[in-house]
């Protein structure tokens, strides 16, 4: 039976009196009955249409009501058949119930609405039994499934049978999918440049360093040189350093085994051992710690690690591609990033330039996350207009590629069809409102000019007809967070986080309020005490 469908009942009776009160009792009530005056063709009609539920006589010529039933049975065991019989004889309700009646009613009728419920609870009832029956046909071939598949593996190494069992834990959140068609978009210089060295070293073996700030693409770039090199159909493992909590590192890069600490209550295979004949992405390098950076030193050195509480040395074979928006020549002077490991990461740099460097990329990628967002919304794609493109060419975008994406979908919510509505002169109008009330530009109304929670003072660069300067952009940049994490009482993270109002991830929002000197004032601090 087919959820909402009418209930399908056959009449089997060699009464015509009782089987058409039965029939137009059964059709008045919104069921489909098919009705036979006796044995022979009850069986024909049950073979040709399968009904849900069966009224069966006992006491027919020919074949009787006790064989019809058995062959019924054979046929489908979870057909639920109700016997109707005016015999009202013990012996015949019990062989009809020991042959698998579901019910015996005698008749006639004092109250037709019994043998209505009657139907209703038995094709309820059958209803649940194919259910039950056919999820435990699918579990049993699940199991059986995966016992062949753990009893095919027993014969491999205790490594690789350790990381088939972490697949489905740990693999499928951090397998970059296979797409190799729409990995750039654009048509500058400096994209053709990053173009020309991926293919550059994609073949070989080096160590790629990605630099570029947040939003540029560089996990694009590290999954094109995966997707170009000779370990394409090895796994691509990603691992952000900036998400792992600090004493969680070493045995996120490389495992440990049960009862190594509190909490690790079954062993676990880290990155590394995951990555093994594949790509090992290490982005947002720049916030591992110092102590696990000699580690890590030592397995790029030496491709040897041990898992945590484990003593035996493991060899891993993987290639390495970093990524960072920060300068580690920097944070190398800062004391926060050790130099041989700088030297050991950046065999091979690339430097991604950010959108406002290579404003001929816009137009294609407008063009493609229109159609990217017009898809994935439902809506019908709205032809671009020139000054559109022109508007969108003559803004920075310090959000680089992936705030031009977020706002071309804003944009797609946000407009009536056939009309796109781009609104980054409302933005700009902003801007100067709040410089003419003598205020950093983005800074609510109601606060002191120059105050800035968590770090110094900061005065309001006067704008120059839309022109800024690279340090009253980063003043810009710098306001905007802190009046995202005021709108958002401070959240980070989360569907009310500032991270998802400003349109980055949490760690990419930590890593500039870091960056920037950005700290939780006192007062909001002890508010969420």
């Amino acid at each position: 039976m087919i959820a909402n469908e009418p209930i399908s009942v056959l009449v089997i009776d060699d009464d015509d009196l009782v089987r058409s009160t039965l029939v137009a009792f059964l059709q008045r009530r919104g069921m489909w009955v098919r009705d036979a005056e006796g044995g022979a063709q009850g069986l024909e009609v049950f073979r040709e249409h399968s009904p849900d539920v069966v009224l069966l006589d006992l006491r027919m010529p020919g074949m009787d009501g006790l064989e019809v039933l058995r062959r019924l049975r054979e046929e489908d065991p979870d057909l639920p058949v109700i016997v109707v019989s005016g015999a009202g004889i013990v012996n015949d309700v019990v062989d009809s119930l020991r042959l698998g009646a579901w019910d015996f009613l005698i008749k006639p009728f004092e109250d037709l609405e019994i043998l209505l419920h009657a139907v209703h609870n038995a094709t309820e009832q059958s209803r649940l039994r194919r259910e039950n029956r056919r999820y435990h046909e699918e579990l049993e071939s699940l199991v059986r499934k995966r016992t062949a598949q753990l009893e095919a593996a027993n014969w491999e190494l205790t490594s690789l049978r350790a990381r088939l069992e972490m697949e489905n834990e740990y693999l499928r959140e951090e397998l970059f999918p296979v797409r190799g068609s729409d990995l750039f978009v654009g048509i500058s210089q400096g994209l053709a440049k990053v173009q020309r060295q991926i293919e550059q070293v994609a073949p070989t073996e080096a160590t790629v360093l990605v630099t570029g700030e947040s939003g540029t693409g560089k996990e694009l770039v590290a999954r094109a040189l995966h997707l170009k090199s000779a370990r394409r159909d090895r796994p691509l493992i990603k691992v952000n350093c900036a998400s792992v909590p600090r004493e969680l590192f070493e045995s996120e890069f490389f495992g440990h085994v049960k009862g190594a600490f509190t909490g690790a209550v079954q062993d676990r295979v880290g990155r590394f051992q995951l990555a093994h004949q594949g790509t090992l992405f290490l982005d947002e390098v720049a916030e591992i710690p110092s102590e696990l950076q000699v580690k890590l030193l030592r397995v790029l050195q030496e491709r040897e690690f041990e898992r945590v509480g484990e003593g035996m040395t493991r060899t891993v074979d993987v290639r390495v591609i970093a990524a960072t928006n920060r300068d580690l020549v920097q944070e190398i002077a800062a004391g926060r990033f050790r130099e041989d490991l700088y030297y050991r990461l950046n065999v091979f740099p690339i430097v991604i330039p950010p959108l406002r460097e290579r404003k001929d990329d816009i137009p294609p990628l407008v063009q493609h996350f229109l159609t990217q967002a017009c898809r994935k919304f439902g809506r019908s794609e709205t032809p671009l207009k020139i000054r559109h493109v022109v508007e969108m060419q003559g803004y920075d975008w310090p959000g680089n590629v992936r705030e031009l994406q977020n706002f071309i979908e804003r944009a797609v919510i946000t407009s009536s069809p056939g009309s796109l509505r781009i609104d980054l002169e409302a933005r700009r109008s902003t801007w100067a409102q709040d410089a003419e009330a003598g205020m950093p530009a983005g800074m609510p109304a109601g606060r002191e000019t120059g105050a800035v929670p968590g770090g110094e003072s900061t005065s309001a660069p006067e704008p120059r007809e839309g022109i800024l300067t690279e340090a009253e952009m980063k003043a810009r940049e710098r306001e905007n967070i802190i009046r995202a994490l005021q709108v958002c009482g401070w959240q980070v993270s989360g569907p009310t986080g500032a991270a998802r109002l400003l349109g980055v991830k949490s760690s990419t929002l930590t890593s500039r309020m870091k960056v920037m000197n950005i700290e939780k004032p006192r007062r909001a601090a002890e508010g969420q005490a």
